[in-house]
């Protein structure tokens, strides 16, 4: 059973090593989820009831982004769970840190080349690039976003003993 407020009977059975691998998953995965949740700012549940215009470029991130986020967190518990179905918060948050590194890696790259890959494509002499450069942001981003689940994937396989 998921142990939300009891956080001594927690400390017990994570003393006594008793608490099942997927609630273990779900205790990484919620709080993540609430974070990202509440850490999007930009579409708040003012936006989401009709008060303010959203475009749809940021509907649809919005929509991708939790889609992904969720599909690929089950997708990594999965992954593991069909291996060995062992540790699979400490290889998460070990495999964490270097898939973010790339991933930030490329998405500095991508934030400054695509600009101005996009400005040589268009051949825009002096015109605003402003909306162009949102689109280039946002897809640059979920492809990120894409890269980091295949990195965690790839090397969950490796390391779930397949």
């Amino acid at each position: 059973m998921i142990v939300f407020f009891r956080t001594s009977r927690l400390i017990n059975e994570l003393r006594e090593d008793s608490v099942p691998e997927f609630h273990k998953f779900l205790y990484l995965f919620l709080p993540l989820l609430l974070l990202y949740l509440g850490g999007r700012s930009d579409i708040g549940l003012y936006d989401l009831l009709g008060k303010n215009r959203l475009s749809t470029l940021e509907i649809a991130d919005f929509i991708f982004d939790i889609t992904l986020f969720i599909g690929g967190s089950l997708l990594l518990w999965k992954i593991n769970q069909n291996g060995d179905n062992k540790n699979f918060v400490e290889r998460y948050i070990c495999l964490n840190f270097p898939a973010i590194i790339i991933v930030n890696i490329t998405g500095f790259l991508l934030g400054f080349l695509g600009p101005l890959f996009l400005s040589a494509i268009l051949k825009y002499e002096g015109q605003e690039l402003t909306n162009y450069y949102m689109y280039v942001k946002t897809i640059g981003l979920n492809l990120n976003y894409i890269l980091y689940f295949v990195l965690m994937a790839n090397w969950m396989k490796k390391t779930a003993q397949y």
